[in-house]
């Protein structure tokens, strides 16, 4: 059995400080094959090398980042970690499903007012120009509306006022820039919806 011995200066590992490799052949005589046994030895760093590769320390940077990461996982992962208890969101979307239960009340309550008030605008505005007049509108001005004594017509339009003509009174409009017309005043007693349903063909 023979050894070998020498010594090699190498550079350090991740450009540190050079280190010196020491190598320790030795020859058996039993086998044609050579054993070598190699120690590396630096100031800061150890590495031990029998016949595989050297291998790196890990970076204690990543390590620490991966534990951080670890914590925000919305679950375990590992048995050592805490229990974690999920949130308990009933009561969250029951007020979510309250609030949009209310909004959705209040807007088909305002569609429901503003549906009503465009047909009763219809008409009106129907009621108006189906009644009688021989003169042409002017905007910006009222007029009268009173139930006709003429038996081919029903309304009439006129520019005199309820306290000077003794006519059935129906109300006061005025007309606007874009031809309909607006309601300033509708006599007492006098309901659109109930002359609507009395104009109705009778069922049968």
């Amino acid at each position: 059995m023979t050894a070998r011995a020498f010594t090699d200066p190498v550079a350090g590992p991740f450009g540190k400080t050079p280190v010196h490799v020491n190598f320790h052949i030795v020859a058996n005589s039993d086998s044609s094959k050579e054993t070598s046994h190699t120690s590396i030895n630096q100031d800061s760093d150890s590495y031990q090398n029998s016949g595989s590769a050297m291998v790196a320390p890990a970076d204690p940077g990543e390590n620490a980042l991966v534990t951080r990461k670890d914590a925000f996982m919305p679950y375990p992962v590992s048995t050592l970690s805490p229990t974690i208890i999920p949130n308990d969101l009933t009561n969250f979307k029951s007020r979510g499903v309250s609030n949009i239960q209310k909004d959705t009340a209040q807007r088909l309550t305002q569609l429901r007012d503003e549906y009503y008030r465009v047909v009763d605008e219809f008409n009106w505005n129907k009621l108006i120009y189906e009644s009688h007049f021989g003169f042409e509108p002017v905007i910006g001005q009222t007029y009268y509306l009173y139930r006709s004594q003429r038996p081919d017509e029903e309304f009439s339009l006129s520019m005199i006022e309820p306290e000077r003509w003794n006519k059935p009174y129906i109300g006061a409009f005025s007309l606007g820039a874009d031809g309909r017309w607006l309601v300033e005043d509708v006599a007492e007693g006098f309901s659109l919806k109930d002359y609507l349903e009395s104009r109705k063909p009778a069922e049968g």
